[in-house]
């Protein structure tokens, strides 16, 4: 047996100390929710997917562009070009080829008809003699030959104001022609915007860049060249 006294043990030296007190966790970044399409109904998984993969990116190069290549086969061969620019969305070139060369042979016919019917015109005045007037007013007139209306052109060997030898039709007489042309190069022009506009849509949709009608407007209208040799360097 030990010297040492008995030690009675109280009940407050049985208890256990209290545990730590847990600590505050540290603030972390918003992570991003993964979506699971495929658990998802069929309406709502199509509408996470389109919104998913739409972008706003755009044309990878400029309207105008000082590309050699691109811009030599759209102003040569535009009809060829929106063929094969098409043909990369749809697999459809012979259509559009021939489409758009029926639109540019008949827009370009119908240019060359007015430009005619204005060289063959004459003037609004005529004048028995043409010899009468000065070089800054001598093709404002013509005269009649014969019972032949020729308009009155400066000759510069000898500096005076002379007849043609060319006939000349009133204005009267192209009247119904020049109307028939008026609409058809309406037409045609309108047949070539719309052809090239839903092409150029086309070819948007299919790469998905940024919308922008105002910019394809002016693409398909104004720098219809331009237009096409963007969208060929897309290719």
């Amino acid at each position: 047996m030990s010297d040492q006294p008995y030690h009675k043990i109280t009940a407050e030296e049985t208890e256990l100390p209290p545990p730590p007190l847990p600590l505050a966790p540290e603030p972390t970044a918003p992570t991003a929710q993964v979506i699971i399409v495929e658990s998802m109904p069929a309406p709502i998984a199509a509408h996470i997917t389109t919104a998913t993969t739409t972008t706003t990116s755009t044309w990878r190069t400029a309207l105008c562009c000082p590309h050699l290549e691109s811009c030599f086969v759209s102003f040569v061969v535009p009809c060829h070009t929106i063929a094969k620019i098409s043909n990369s969305v749809h697999n459809n070139y012979n259509t559009i080829f021939i489409t758009y060369a029926l639109f540019w042979a008949c827009n370009n016919y119908a240019l060359y008809v007015q430009y005619y019917i204005n060289k063959n015109t004459c003037p609004d005045t005529s004048t028995t003699w043409c010899v009468d007037y000065k070089e800054d007013t001598c093709e404002d007139y013509y005269t009649t030959i014969d019972s032949v209306n020729v308009p009155c052109l400066w000759n510069e060997d000898y500096g005076v104001c002379l007849s043609s030898s060319i006939e000349c039709k009133s204005s009267r007489h192209f009247e119904t022609f020049r109307a028939y042309m008026y609409v058809l190069e309406t037409l045609t022009f309108f047949g070539l915007f719309a052809s090239h506009f839903i092409v150029r849509s086309h070819l948007r949709k299919k790469k998905k860049y940024k919308p922008s009608c105002l910019t394809d407007i002016i693409a398909t209208t104004c720098c219809n060249t331009c237009g096409l040799a963007q969208e060929y360097r897309e290719l």
